[in-house]
C-alpha cells in the first residue's frame, strides 16, 4: 500500500527520532522539552499542508518528506517521556 511523501516522511521521522533520542537524553528521561521547540519543528509541516490545501503553493514530495521527518522526529522528543511517566506512575502504584 503505497503512502504519500510527507506520510512517509513522518514514519521515517518516528524512527529516526527513536534512532537520535538516546544521543541526546536517557531513555528513562521524564523531562519534556519546552512547547516552543515542538513548535518550531512542526510549524514548516503545518504551513506547507495549511499552503497546499488553499493552494498558495504546489508543494514538491522533497518539501513533504522533509516537513514529516522534522515535525515527526521532534515528536519523539515528547511522546517518550510522557510514556515514561505513564509507566512510572503505574509501576510505583504496585
Amino acid at each position: 500500500m503505497p503512502v504519500c511523501a510527507r506520510c512517509l516522511g513522518i514514519y521515517a521521522g518516528i524512527f529516526i527520532g527513536a534512532v537520535i533520542y538516546p544521543l541526546f537524553r536517557k531513555l528513562n528521561s521524564t523531562q519534556i522539552p519546552k512547547f516552543k521547540y515542538l513548535l518550531i519543528f512542526l510549524a514548516p509541516l503545518v504551513f506547507d499542508g495549511i499552503f497546499q490545501t488553499f493552494g498558495l503553493y504546489k508543494s514538491s514530495n522533497h518539501i513533504r518528506l522533509f516537513t514529516g521527518i522534522l515535525g515527526a522526529s521532534a515528536l519523539v522528543f515528547y511522546f517518550l517521556p510522557l510514556l515514561n511517566q505513564i509507566y512510572n506512575r503505574f509501576k510505583n502504584e504496585k
